[in-house]
């Protein structure tokens, strides 16, 4: 096979490198990779915490190697020439729920080194089943088929991920298991703070003491500035110059009290990580005495995984598409998110996707290629190898203020701003997926969100008139004409079925109603017994009956719910013969 044939089988793409200013690609790529590394500094810190927190300098090294490997691939198969991607949020954010599980359940497990190589097989086995969503996806053309999601839930359910943040900020820093959910509350000890409304003695105590205060507090500030500052004005400085004060000012604090690294570290303010710190850590890894079982039991929490990250990208994609005026494939897009992902199960990283803002931001600054994202690759592949056991130098402030930064700016983002722009009906239902989230899990708040959208859906179309026109024969005066439209379901028929009510009550017997369902596209089983026993009526009334139109669904629904069956209404092909 031709070279040129490998290269359109594997979906790479031949154009997009010829840079149009390599100094603005070059720049862009390395701020896209400085604050993706901070990133992925916080999402280590968020799942290799506690009895595994040694492992957390691997972590970082083969999630900059995973991230490297999912860039590169979306950079090179991508149609978007500067495409830029990263690891997800949402799914760092379950990942760290897991790490809270296994924690709690670290008997079970043989060793640190077995229960470390669960979590890393439990990140890769989510990458594959990522992998795996995005080619099925593509390969029966789901990609727009995802979208139709109603955005109110959507918005709760991002929103709720924001609240995860602020849970995982508060545990993380305070070393408090911080849960409001209602399992949390049935499940509460001594060392985790739960609330639940049906618990009113079950209060967050643990999180209000001082000693917890001074170390989440300083972390939800520092991320509320973060935020604040790029609400006024964005730029990419701001994020590095916060976090490099927020060093400067602890540093500064821990020097003044006269406190060393062991001793910031024994009382918790700096990650405790073990002797290897680095990818030789690797081979210590227990892969033999995986808990298979264990991942069983979070097979629930991948699947929420893959679902919340398959919608995000979907809404993803789409942003691009507007914000670079460049025509997106989406199935062409999902495969090559799907290549890319099986690159992050390789490096046992999380599952990660394409990033619109980064990519929307790259554009509108002046990047031009696909060198701008492959530049960055290198860059990570450096970082992988430059010695992640800073990490044991790093505040735990400084990670908690990014976690903190990314629960308000989801806040802001689906409570405030989205909600500015819908109903008061789907603000409703925003807050109402979003509560489901907080108080209970993604899986019930997703069904609740959909059950709303899905009644509030009934009532709007039940509003919706079917009757097109209504009008009595100039020639016959004791004959109405009905003609109807669209698809029928109960809703509307009911509706219909008052309307012809009201008609009734100044109508002779011996009158005679046609109704015409030409326009007629389909009809419920439902709303077929409704027009049933309407006509039952009618004929009570001696109305005289004339159905004409009927064909294909309509008339076999008509068929099985006998609507004619005991009546004798007249059934003619067209409005004109009746």
């Amino acid at each position: 096979m031709r070279l040129s044939g490998i290269v359109s089988r594997l979906g790479i793409q031949t154009t997009g490198y010829r840079s149009q200013g390599l100094t603005a690609d070059m720049l862009l790529g390395s701020i896209n990779a400085l604050d993706y590394t901070l990133w992925i500094l916080a999402f280590a810190a968020l799942i290799f915490q506690g009895a595994i927190a040694a492992y957390m300098p691997l972590a970082i090294t083969l999630l900059l190697l995973s991230t490297a490997a999912l860039i590169g691939l979306i950079a090179t198969t991508s149609k978007i020439p500067m495409s830029f991607a990263g690891p997800e949020e949402q799914a760092a954010i379950i990942l760290g729920l897991v790490a809270l599980v296994m924690n709690e359940r670290f008997a079970e497990f043989h060793s640190p080194h077995a229960a470390a190589a669960t979590m890393f097989a439990i990140m890769a086995l989510s990458s594959v089943l990522m992998a795996l969503s995005f080619y099925l996806s593509a390969r029966f053309n789901l990609g727009r088929v995802i979208q139709v999601i109603p955005f109110p839930v959507l918005c709760g359910y991002l929103a709720g991920t924001g609240w995860l943040f602020v849970e995982a900020g508060i545990s993380m820093n305070s070393g408090v298991d911080f849960d409001v959910g209602i399992g949390a509350a049935l499940h509460s000890g001594a060392d985790k703070a739960g609330i639940g409304f049906f618990f009113p003695h079950m209060y967050a105590n643990e999180i209000l003491v001082f000693d917890a205060l001074i170390r989440w507090l300083p972390a939800f500030a520092a991320g509320a500035f973060i935020f604040v500052a790029l609400q006024i004005r964005e730029h990419w400085l701001v994020i590095p110059l916060t976090l490099i004060a927020v060093i400067s000012i602890f540093y500064g604090i821990a020097w003044s009290h006269g406190a060393g690294i062991e001793q910031l570290r024994a009382e918790g303010w700096l990650f405790h990580v073990g002797s290897d710190a680095d990818v030789s850590g690797l081979f210590t890894l227990d892969f033999g005495h995986i808990d298979w079982q264990f991942v069983v039991d979070m097979l629930p929490e991948m699947i929420t995984m893959v679902a919340m990250t398959l919608l995000t990208t979907a809404v993803a994609l789409s942003a691009m598409e507007a914000g670079t005026d460049i025509t997106i494939d989406f199935n062409d897009e999902l495969k090559s998110h799907a290549v890319a992902n099986l690159g992050c199960a390789l490096f046992l990283g999380m599952p990660g996707a394409t990033e619109d803002a980064a990519t929307i931001m790259a554009k509108r600054m002046g990047g031009s290629s696909r060198l701008l994202p492959l530049f960055a690759c290198v860059l990570f592949i450096a970082a992988a190898f430059a010695g992640p056991a800073v990490i044991s130098y790093v505040p735990k402030v400084v990670m908690g203020a990014l976690v903190f930064y990314a629960a308000l700016s989801l806040f802001y983002d689906y409570l405030i701003d989205a909600c500015r722009r819908l109903s008061r009906a789907d603000v409703a239902t925003v807050w109402i997926v979003f509560g489901g989230v907080v108080l209970f899990d993604f899986v019930p708040a997703l069904l609740i969100g959909l059950a709303i959208t899905c009644i509030q859906f009934m009532v709007r179309y039940a509003q919706v008139s079917i009757v097109e026109s209504t009008r009595l024969l100039a020639d016959d005066p004791r004959t109405r004409v009905f003609n109807l439209q669209g698809y029928l379901f109960f809703g509307t028929v009911n509706s219909f079925f008052e309307q012809v009510k009201t008609i009734l009550d100044g109508t002779d017997a011996g009158s005679r109603f046609i109704f015409n369902f030409d326009r007629v596209s389909g009809i419920d089983y439902t709303a077929a017994q409704t027009i049933g026993r309407m006509f039952r009526l009618l004929e009570g009334k001696q109305i005289a009956l004339v159905c004409c139109g009927l064909k294909g669904e309509t008339e076999r629904t008509f068929e099985k719910a006998e609507v004619l069956a005991e009546t004798s209404c007249t059934v003619v092909a067209s409005a004109e013969r009746a």
